[in-house]
Formats: C-alpha cells, sequence, structure tokens
C-alpha cells in the first residue's frame, strides 16, 4: 500500500484567475487568510523563492512550502519539506482554483496514518477550508464582504 498522498481537489470560486492568484503570491500576507499557522520565512516580489512554514491544526505536521515556479495568474508550482516531502501545484482559471499535491510522509506517524488511509481523507478535508477560506479573502480584498 502507497504511503504518498495524491490529491488534485479544485472549486469554483466566485473570481477571476489574476484575483486568485494575486492572493496566494503574496506571501507576505499568506498568514492572513490560510486556515492554519503560517511563518513567512522568505517573501519574494518575483513570487520564486518565497517560502512559509505551515503547522497543520491542532499541532499536526509542520511543512515548508516553497514556490519554485510560476505562471503569473495561472499556475504557482511548490516544493514541500519537513513532516511531508513532494511537490504541488495551484492552478487559477476563472471562476475555479485547484491544489494537486504528491507528498510523502517523513515521520513513523504519518506514515502508518498513510498506510491506514487516514492522509488523503485528512488533506482533501484541510484542502477544502484552504480553498474555502481563498474564496474569503478575494471576496474581502475585492470589497464585496
Amino acid at each position: 500500500m502507497k504511503q504518498s498522498i495524491q490529491s488534485n481537489d479544485s472549486r469554483q470560486l466566485n473570481a477571476r484567475a489574476d484575483e486568485a492568484y494575486a492572493v496566494v503570491s503574496d506571501f507576505a500576507e499568506f498568514g492572513s487568510w490560510f486556515p492554519a499557522p503560517v511563518t513567512v520565512l522568505r517573501s519574494s516580489p518575483h513570487v520564486v523563492g518565497s517560502e512559509v512554514e505551515v503547522t497543520a491544526p491542532d499541532g499536526g505536521p509542520r511543512f515548508v512550502m516553497e514556490v519554485t515556479g510560476i505562471s503569473p495568474g495561472a499556475r504557482i508550482d511548490l516544493r514541500y519539506r519537513g513532516d511531508f516531502t513532494g511537490t504541488g501545484r495551484w492552478t487559477f482559471q476563472d471562476g475555479r482554483a485547484g491544489l494537486e499535491v504528491d507528498l510523502s510522509p517523513n515521520t513513523l506517524p504519518l506514515k502508518v496514518f498513510a498506510l491506514l488511509g487516514g492522509m488523503k481523507k485528512a488533506h482533501v478535508g484541510f484542502a477544502a477550508s484552504v480553498l474555502d477560506a481563498l474564496q474569503d479573502r478575494v471576496t474581502q480584498v475585492r470589497g464585496d464582504a
């Protein structure tokens, strides 16, 4: 049985692609909307090289997300390290945003959780809360709130 998470979560958003991209790519403000504790390690004006450390809710796993590539307004590529390693990608289209990941756990408890099938279910739930928070932040930035 595979120990990694491979997940592709997307959602319709009441937002243009450039609006959602602007929120996610503003790493200086990432912690103001992301639904888990975040420490900004580096915020690059060019986005690539930006890093945030995320602590999962309730003191769960900690990991760093580093931006490794972008297509402005359409895509942000990520590398994960810490309690998880792997890759991820934010995708943006008018009216839709998505988050794809391929992550492997690096701690024994997370490896066991993955073997039991709980890690993907937990990630899908967390991704849903991230996409909800993204919609809320886009609405707030636009002034629709």
